[in-house]
């Protein structure tokens, strides 16, 4: 049974694509792992990447930057009248166009949380894996084989050298989405990364439709990664999992903390003090020497 890759692209840059898609593959093999790409449009260029077994699938995703305040406006008057309408009596009359809310926020909103509504749909149709990667797109590079091997139900969630209280964004999204006295309660707490996240396929779908039901109750409530945390330290989430330390593992995020723990050797981005491979890099792209990985592909 293949392990899945799988990642969200809507508006990116071709040259992050590509090195998310050929790094992965070669890190794999496309005999033991499948990478899918959920996209907005068609581009020349993924006949390339479907060569050497890359698969899209479409998304109805319109989020863009450029979309004026009208839109934006109407947009959010919209799913907030359907969000709405789905928790009064008045849904009960209406139940198939209650059911095109979770599709407008996929195509409506921005691509953070639109793509857990597209891993949804992909995981509802395809249950032919063994293990799955979530992850970003943009600034993710694979080195060898990310996955465990277990055998077993397992769900691991990647700490990224960042607790609450830092001076850093992910305690100003906390509180930003849920205020002091919510941040107060976690203060000293890891923030954990929703940019990468791992496990059995049934784990993950647990956690996939948990994110889901969340962004439906809470789709302007701030950054995605508050609300991800916010259901990990309020208990929210009805699966196990694994809090997995920073580099030493599968994955390093390169916050800055995490950055002086790792280099770059001419082939690979590795741990600095035992020169060991890490599976998975994620924001390599931050730093001028990891940006270099992407020279190899």
């Amino acid at each position: 049974m293949k392990n899945l890759i799988m990642g969200f692209s809507t508006n990116q840059e071709r040259r992050s694509v590509e090195i998310f898609c050929r790094s992965a593959l070669q890190s794999h093999g496309r005999d033991n792992c499948d990478v899918v790409i959920i996209s907005n449009k068609y581009e020349e260029y993924f006949l390339d990447l479907e060569k050497i077994g890359v698969k899209f699938v479409m998304t109805p995703s319109k989020y863009s930057s450029s979309t004026n305040r009208a839109c934006k406006i109407i947009n959010r008057l919209v799913l907030n009248s359907l969000r709405i309408s789905k928790k009064i009596s008045i849904g009960k009359y209406i139940p198939d166009v209650i059911k095109t809310y979770p599709l407008m926020i996929e195509t409506w909103h921005h691509p953070h949380f639109a793509r857990w509504f597209a891993y949804k749909s992909y995981l509802e149709m395809n249950r032919n894996y063994q293990d799955v990667f979530i992850s970003d797109v943009k600034d993710v590079v694979f080195q060898s084989d990310v996955f465990v091997k277990s055998g077993q139900e397992y769900l691991n969630l990647f700490k990224q050298h960042v607790v609450y209280g830092d001076d850093d964004w992910d305690t100003r999204w906390y509180s930003d989405a849920w205020g002091e006295q919510e941040l107060k309660k976690i203060l000293g707490k890891p923030a954990l990364c929703i940019g990468t996240i791992m496990g059995s396929l049934s784990s993950i779908r647990k956690m996939v439709d948990t994110l889901v039901g969340f962004f439906e109750k809470y789709p302007f409530r701030g950054i995605e990664q508050a609300g991800f945390n916010y259901l990990i330290y309020h208990d929210m989430i009805d699966v196990r999992y694994t809090v997995v330390e920073n580099v030493d593992h599968q994955v390093a995020t390169l916050t800055r903390g995490a950055y002086t723990l790792v280099e770059f050797d001419g082939k690979n981005i590795v741990r600095k003090r035992e020169k060991s491979i890490i599976p998975a890099v994620h924001m390599y792209d931050r730093f001028p020497d990891t940006m270099r990985i992407a020279d190899l592909y």
